[in-house]
């Protein structure tokens, strides 16, 4: 795995979870 593609999954974890703890 490369650098970009585990920046990119952290992103998508935190987004995900700043959207259930808004909703």
């Amino acid at each position: 795995m490369s650098l970009w593609e585990i920046i990119l999954l952290i992103l998508a974890f935190c987004l995900r979870r700043f959207r259930s703890e808004n909703m």
